[in-house]
């Protein structure tokens, strides 16, 4: 099963601070900075803000210890693995991608700035649970907050929380009816991202992962015997992608 988007995932012992989601965010970043013609000179994106969108993929907490990820947190032992007394909830270890693409340009968010740094130049407005429509809220909040700027960056995830409703409808015979809603989900994540482009951010959106290939699709086909219940997910994935991408600017 999923796990509940209300509850952060538990924490696990490490030291370094940034992933390979953090080469990933940095691979995407060059390609926003290399824009330009063959000859002509360019110059380089550099964001003053940074705003994040989307799901628990994104989301941190607010409650404390604040900054925690819906993913793995790590504890930091203060070197002394022997003795956990002083070990303590650290949010920059097994940073979620959204932090870790904050972090490529120097900047935090309010939930997890250990630093205390005083000019927070990111905000997170992702939730867990959020679907298509519930992040569409987010950026309207944006909005009504101050709006955007030309040298915004935004980060965006969404479409895991509508696939799982989706399937939830399922009843062996209308699936058709499900892929074609799908695409529909995935249109309106392309209309964010068109929307957030016109009003002069800079987008950088990741699509959902195949969901045919997680646990909840294992026990789903378990509890399903030849109902290729994995399938159904995978295809239900792969329809909102597809419309994602086709969609957008």
């Amino acid at each position: 099963m999923f796990p509940s988007p209300s509850t952060p995932r538990p924490a696990r012992r490490v030291r370094t601070a940034l992933g390979a989601l953090k080469s990933l965010a940095a691979a995407a970043l060059a390609v926003l900075a290399a824009c330009g013609g063959g000859t002509s000179q360019y110059e380089p994106f550099v964001p003053e803000r940074l705003f994040a969108f989307g799901d628990e993929a994104s989301a941190l907490t607010t409650d404390a210890p604040t900054g925690r990820n819906y993913g793995i947190n790590g504890i930091d032992s203060n070197d002394t693995a022997d003795d956990t007394s002083d070990d303590f909830i650290d949010c920059t270890l097994q940073p979620n991608w959204a932090q870790s693409l904050a972090a490529s340009y120097g900047f935090v968010f309010a939930e997890c700035n250990p630093g205390n740094a005083t000019e927070i130049k990111a905000r997170n407005w992702a939730a867990p649970g959020a679907r298509v429509a519930e992040v569409a809220a987010q950026v309207d909040a944006q909005v009504a907050a101050g709006g955007f700027r030309d040298k915004d960056i935004v980060s965006l995830m969404v479409g895991v929380n509508d696939i799982v409703e989706l399937y939830g409808r399922y009843d062996g015979s209308n699936e058709e009816a499900l892929l074609a809603e799908a695409r529909e989900r995935g249109n309106g994540a392309a209309l964010i991202v068109n929307r957030l482009i016109a009003l002069g951010a800079k987008v950088v959106l990741s699509n959902i992962p195949d969901l045919g290939f997680t646990p909840f699709a294992v026990k789903e086909n378990t509890a399903h015997p030849g109902g290729d219940r994995g399938g159904v997910l995978s295809r239900l994935s792969s329809a909102f992608n597809e419309r994602l991408g086709v969609s957008i600017l």
